[in-house]
């Protein structure tokens, strides 16, 4: 069969329109040779990444992977990351600043999303006109070279339309306004990051 399954959090704008069958998929799945370093190189990252610090020193001395970055760092990162997660982006960018000021100034897509998060949490709080001149007073020179932001900010500003906001630990299909029973077209989901 094909698959054009969208993950709800997806804007449509954001996906290529690629479809690839499945036995196709197989097949180069199958003609893909990936080296032990290269799986070895993931498998690192993905400790990294997910703030295993322990699991990523034991698994750089059993497999001989070189660690490419500050194992010390995984407990700030794990620091900004549960602030964010946990509606405090005001903590989390002081934390990336007190670790490395020019974080924030050098990718502008990264604090535009940040402060799309604090836009976030601004709708979720009920705080509506606080949001609004948020969005008037720090956005527009965040989308000014990058008119692809706007897109994003237009889904951001449509949370205004709920009365209560999803919980980001529900369910996709709980995330759908449901106006309807009908499981058709319509809707294209929810703007949450």
């Amino acid at each position: 069969g094909y698959s054009t399954v969208r993950p709800w959090w997806i804007h449509r704008s954001a996906m290529a329109q690629l479809v690839v069958r499945e036995d196709e998929w197989l097949k180069r799945l199958a003609a893909m040779k990936v080296s032990k370093a290269d799986m070895d190189r993931l498998v690192m990252n993905y400790f990294v990444v997910e703030g295993y610090k322990d699991a990523a020193e034991q698994f750089a001395l059993e497999s001989n992977t070189s660690l490419e970055t500050d194992l010390a760092s995984i407990g700030d990162r794990m620091a900004i990351r549960s602030a964010i997660q946990s509606g405090d982006v005001d903590s989390a960018m002081e934390r990336v600043n007190d670790l490395n000021p020019e974080i924030l100034e050098g990718n502008p897509s990264l604090y535009f999303h940040l402060q799309q998060q604090r836009l976030i949490e601004l709708i979720r709080q009920g705080k509506v006109s606080e949001a609004l001149a948020f969005v008037q007073d720090e956005i527009p020179p965040l989308c000014e070279d990058s008119p692809q932001l706007l897109d994003e900010l237009e889904s951001t500003l449509a949370l205004l339309a709920f009365d209560t906001l999803p919980s980001l630990t529900q369910d996709a299909s709980s995330a759908m306004p449901s106006s309807s029973s009908s499981s058709g077209g319509g809707g294209g989901g929810g703007a949450a990051p």
